[in-house]
């Protein structure tokens, strides 16, 4: 694992760290992100927040590239909903993805049914991707181009 960032929030120090794996072709294939409390004891670290991206490459003929990046799983702990967790990792994640994809690359979640049994979580789940410049479209939530996020 790499520890990508390191953030304090009132008296607290928080790190993400990621783990990535490659193909054959050395073409990135996921992404995990995990936020963690460093003041937190507990062994084995426990995460607040998981992030996990795959990219979608699209080839025609002899020419092969990124066509998007689907966010897989994008999970808080029980009981440690609405403290922000999601949204540092989520930052973080749309930062790494701009720094190593680019500006213009697209960024697309299904959202799953199970988050809309209930309406308050429905609307903190869709609130999160709409302060960072999502689209919600029907099943899916959409950021053209990570350039565009708002945060």
């Amino acid at each position: 694992m790499q520890i990508v960032r390191i953030f304090t929030n009132t008296e607290e120090v928080y790190t993400v760290g990621i783990d990535t794996d490659y193909n054959y072709k050395g073409q990135l294939t996921s992404v995990h992100f995990y936020l963690y409390l460093l003041s937190d004891r507990k062994s084995p670290p426990y995460w607040y927040n998981h992030i996990w991206l795959e990219p979608y490459y699209k080839r025609e003929n002899d020419m092969e590239w990124l066509e998007y990046i689907k966010i897989t799983e994008f999970l808080g702990k029980t009981g440690e909903v609405g403290m922000g967790y999601g949204s540092y990792n989520f930052k973080t994640m749309l930062d790494f993805v701009q720094n190593n994809f680019g500006q213009r690359t697209k960024i697309k979640c299904w959202l799953s049914s199970v988050d809309e049994r209930d309406e308050n979580n429905k609307k903190r789940r869709n609130h999160v991707y709409e302060k960072f410049g999502f689209s919600i479209v029907g099943e899916w939530a959409i950021l053209d181009k990570v350039g565009n996020r708002k945060i």
